[in-house]
């Protein structure tokens, strides 16, 4: 009896290349890739991983580079990072899973930080220079994990206006509130940088040690 629920095996990969007999260029087609094989021939021509064919015709991956740790198997996860010394000994809340909310939490805003996205935007302009300029105005840049197609997104984070460097710190020089410096800066940071978004983020509510 023919049993429905028994999938169809995929067709082994075909390549099919074509020489175009101009200054020996060549071309080429692989058909019959599945999903993740497609992300994976994405990462190969981006270099992030070598591929070779398998017995049974399937892409088979090997990847270029380690792969980094779980953030729960990371030695270096709070409270692991904060340096022991007699203030964080007596500071229990440190290590504590739970910790306890105050009657009447602080939510007082400031100390601004600014978050900027896409890098260039959409702009043809050269990555390598507009990153030099964002690091030379104390930014620095999060990336995520690669994915499987080996690409990954990121951010230029600066924690707050007081760590403003150069040329983004002397426009900033002359205001005294911290609006009013957090507006110098997005004024300065859209004049000489090309970007896709910014986001200036107001501190909502922070711990505080009495």
């Amino acid at each position: 009896m023919y049993d429905e629920e028994v999938k169809e095996k995929p067709k082994k990969i075909r390549l099919v290349s074509e020489n175009h007999g101009v200054r020996g260029e060549c071309s080429a087609t692989i058909d019959y890739l599945l999903k993740d094989e497609l992300d994976t021939m994405k990462a190969f021509t981006l270099g992030s991983c070598w591929i070779r064919v398998s017995e049974d015709g399937r892409i088979e991956r090997c990847e270029r580079f380690a792969t980094l740790p779980p953030e729960s198997e990371d030695p270096a996860i709070p409270p692991k990072w904060i340096p022991l010394t007699d203030w964080t000994k007596e500071a229990s809340f440190l290590c504590n899973p739970v910790v306890s909310l105050p009657d009447e939490p602080k939510t007082e805003h400031g100390y601004p930080s600014i978050i900027i996205h896409g890098l260039c935007g959409y702009n043809d302009v050269p990555y390598a220079g507009e990153a030099r300029k964002l690091q030379s105005y104390g930014f620095e840049c999060m990336r995520s994990r690669r994915g499987r197609d080996g690409k990954f997104w990121e951010l230029w984070y600066l924690p707050g206006v007081w760590h403003a460097e150069n040329g983004l710190k002397a426009a900033m020089e002359k205001e005294t509130n911290e609006r009013n410096k957090a507006k110098a800066a997005i004024d300065f940071l859209c004049r000489h940088v090309s970007f896709g978004a910014i986001d200036l983020c107001y501190q909502k509510a922070a711990m505080v040690v009495e």
